[in-house]
């Protein structure tokens, strides 16, 4: 059967159904990626919808260049405020009220200035600026999606002027304007896909919401704009199996990427050419388009796909608030609210405001005004629906501190004993138990709670910029050689001397070790980097690449620890977080395998020059308080099981610390009993999900102090013990 690729759109325009159905291709795998994350390329979704803009747009300013010899920018762009203001700013509104709402001032706080960044169209640089990865966050904000529309609105603020430039000098030397525009948009894609090439592995959290990052994706669009004319002699029967190759090809491709894969470049090349050969298939409009992209679901999911994309993670979000957990209801939910939440939004807000008179020119107007079977009752209507709810909004961040009020009157603060006491010690325990098991007295206390505390320190200091404030007033964050004298403690003649390697998760527990080992008489040189391990890589080029400056740090503390030959070594990192990040080739599945030779690797070296060396389990990733308070959540909301690859992490560094005869030290027991709290006491175990605020990790003193001086240390309740030193 010969499909139609092309009909009549609302606004007289022709519009191809099978791109309208890419579309909702691309906009269903978005929203099945974001609720079961999967397929495990979902996350190049997107760059579908970054071709189709570059060619839609071109194409749109080049035929109206050949019709009237002029760009209209101010219709362009008044066009562009009518399609996507008003959807934008009535999902941002929505989102900073419920956010005050459901969750906490301070978590209401955090959404507002990403909808104020969101609603300039600035929210990619945003999160860069903040280290926001798309990946670890995508939970966390109800807008953390509108990054991409921000590179489509800055896309559009330059693309038209580099078109503009190049007709007017196409016209000037009376060359043909296709060739200039070829030559124009070929340099700049290939010059932006060079700079991708460096970037994406340089520092791969900023490349994926980079606007220069994904002009050439852009740029491909644009190109095939410009070749419409060769195109449209693709034979038929070309252009049919055209279409089916890349169609598959576009669907193999999210299944092959994965989460660690160089990305924009160049591994965005997958998903940018099978839909560019998708694109340039049906050009002709003679080809039999694929079933998959034409069928009349996928093309309405397409023709309501900006409002299904807007809508769809914040009702994941806010719906958290009461399910919680990710159950299959709560993602069957979530598919149903989104989408009819989508469809209103469309039929209601977005197509009938493509109409209002006020965002058009005086042409324009005449236009709406000559066609008798528009009814411009509804844009009226759809105007006063967005007044309204963007001042409400702006009414509830005036009212901010009564909605605090309100939470209180809920029940979500009461007074509750702090844990911090001298060496992690509290009032009412006994002193004939160890301090394991007094650590596990409070784990005991905190999962029985049934009210959440008032807590010390307060929500709004829990985030991970806060707790490495926090850290580096406590003592040091980030550590080279210039800096490492400043970052010693205790007294200058110390009879014995530690030094502390690691990650961020190293510096987290920085302020329990130093309560823990000072107070004995010990100095502690603190030797840490944000982001680099005390693992050394030599076989996973996406880790290494994405850990700029980590060799040369690690070389200068083998130096450091050549020069002073510590009593003591601690080493400490983030296991999950690199385990995740090495989901690439032969390391996707062999995360054990690869905690276990790198660690070997640094053991192998370190151990030598160190009196005594331990190897510190990080802490297993909990939930974060922020978004785990909600006006339905109680405190065994709040509650988290180790995560598997926090399992599999810490499973090869065991076995890296047996080899090698080095005592490892189990943590486990002193987060979690059969599942983990996220406070004990009136003190959050950690600031972000990861990292320990400096309160908590202080309360540790005590259990770490035999950990690391004693013989209870090193011991797994399950009985899988490290071998101590000898």
């Amino acid at each position: 059967m010969r499909f139609t690729v092309t009909k009549t759109g609302d606004d007289g325009k022709n519009l191809r159904v099978d791109l309208q159905g890419l579309r909702g291709f691309g906009v269903l795998l978005v929203i099945v990626g974001h609720l079961w994350l999967w397929p495990p390329g979902g996350f190049a979704a997107l760059d579908i919808f970054f071709v189709l803009s570059g060619y839609f747009i071109s194409a749109v300013l080049i035929d109206q260049f050949r019709r009237s010899r002029t760009l209209r920018f101010r219709e362009f762009y008044l066009a562009r405020a009518r399609r996507l203001a008003p959807t934008a700013l009535t999902v941002i509104a929505v989102s900073i009220v419920l956010t005050y709402y459901l969750y906490t001032p301070e978590k209401g706080d955090e959404v507002a200035r990403q909808g104020f960044w969101a609603a300039v169209f600035g929210s990619n640089w945003y999160f860069i600026k903040t280290g926001t990865s798309y990946f670890a966050h995508i939970s966390d904000s109800p807008l953390v999606h509108y990054w991409s529309l921000s590179v489509e609105e800055q896309f559009y603020l330059a693309w038209p002027l580099l078109i503009w430039v190049a007709l007017r000098f196409a016209r000037r030397r009376g060359w043909s304007a296709s060739r200039v525009m070829f030559t124009v948009f070929g340099s700049v894609t290939v010059a932006f896909f060079g700079y991708s090439m460096w970037h994406s592995t340089a520092s791969p959290i900023a490349a994926y919401y980079s606007t220069f990052d994904r002009v050439w994706e852009f740029g491909v669009g644009g190109l095939l704009a410009v070749g419409r004319p060769w195109l449209m002699r693709i034979p038929p029967r070309v252009g049919t199996a055209l279409g089916w190759t890349t169609t598959v090809a576009l669907a193999a491709s999210l299944g092959v990427l994965h989460y660690g894969d160089a990305f924009p470049a160049p591994w965005g090349l997958l998903p940018v050419l099978a839909c560019a050969g998708l694109i340039a298939a049906g050009v002709s409009g003679r080809a039999t388009a694929p079933f998959l992209v034409t069928n009349v679901p996928m093309v309405y999911l397409g023709t309501i796909s900006y409002s299904l994309y807007l809508w769809h993670l914040p009702v994941n979000f806010f719906l958290r608030s009461y399910f919680i957990d990710d159950t299959t209801l709560y993602k069957v939910v979530a598919l149903t609210v989104g989408l009819l939440l989508s469809m209103l939004s469309f039929h209601l807000l977005e197509r009938p405001l493509r109409r209002a008179p006020w965002l058009m020119t005086r042409r324009e107007r005449r236009k709406v005004r000559r066609k008798p079977d528009i009814d411009l009752r509804p844009v009226k209507l759809g105007w006063l629906a967005v007044v309204a709810i963007v001042t409400s909004a702006a009414l509830v961040l005036t009212l901010r501190p009564d909605l605090r009020d309100s939470a209180l009157e809920h029940g979500h603060e009461v007074s509750a004993p702090s844990l911090i006491a001298g060496h992690g010690g509290s009032a009412g325990t006994k002193s004939d138990r160890s301090p394991e098991q007094r650590q596990l007295d409070r784990i005991d206390t905190a999962l029985a709670q049934t009210r959440f505390p008032s807590f010390s320190p307060p929500l709004r200091d829990l985030s991970t910029a806060k707790v490495f404030q926090q850290m580096a007033a406590a003592g040091c964050t980030n550590v080279t050689l210039e800096s490492f004298a400043g970052c010693r403690f205790g007294s200058d003649g110390a009879a014995k001397h530690a030094v502390v390697i690691g990650d961020s998760i190293a510096m987290s527990y920085m302020a329990g070790i130093r309560e823990a080992l000072e107070p004995e008489g010990w100095s502690v040189q603190q030797f840490t980097l944000s982001g680099c391990p005390a693992w050394t890589f030599t076989n996973s080029a996406s880790l290494e690449d994405s850990l700029p400056g980590c060799a040369d740090h690690q070389s200068e503390a083998v130096a450091l620890l050549r020069s002073e030959r510590p009593d003591l070594v601690i080493l400490a990192s983030a296991t999950d977080f690199y385990i995740a990040g090495a989901r690439s080739l032969r390391y996707r599945l062999q995360g054990a395998a690869l905690a276990h030779s790198a660690l070997s690797r640094t053991l192998a070296v370190v151990k030598p020059l160190a009196k005594r060396l331990v190897v510190l389990e990080s802490p297993p990733p909990h939930r974060s308080l922020q978004d785990c308070i909600t006006r339905f959540s109680s405190p065994s909301d709040c509650r988290s099981l180790p995560s598997a690859d926090w399992e599999t992490g810490s499973a090869g560094e065991q076995g890296a610390a047996t080899d090698y005869g080095v005592q490892y030290i189990a943590t486990r027991a002193w987060f979690c009993d059969g599942s983990c709290p996220a406070f004990m006491g009136s003190t959050p175990v950690t600031a972000d999900g990861s990292h320990l605020t400096v309160q908590f990790s202080r309360s540790l003193a005590a259990v770490l102090r035999d950990a690391l001086l004693g013989q209870r240390g090193g011991r797994r309740p399950a009985g899988a013990a490290g071998s101590p030193d000898g």
